[in-house]
């Protein structure tokens, strides 16, 4: 799950940009309480392989 966090920082930093990077993080607490989470966590890593 902690892995699953990262890629859900990554994905809303690339996303989002720097500005927004602590408010993401915060509501990364919020976000592991809905269901579309993991949904959202394949496309971030998606993203990440996409992007490396």
């Amino acid at each position: 799950m902690f892995l699953a966090k990262i890629l859900v920082f990554l994905g809303n930093r690339i996303k989002r940009g720097r500005k927004s990077l602590f408010f993401n993080f915060n509501n990364i607490k919020t976000q592991t309480r809905l269901p579309n989470m993991r949904i959202f966590v394949i496309v971030c890593m998606n993203i990440f392989i996409n992007f490396n």
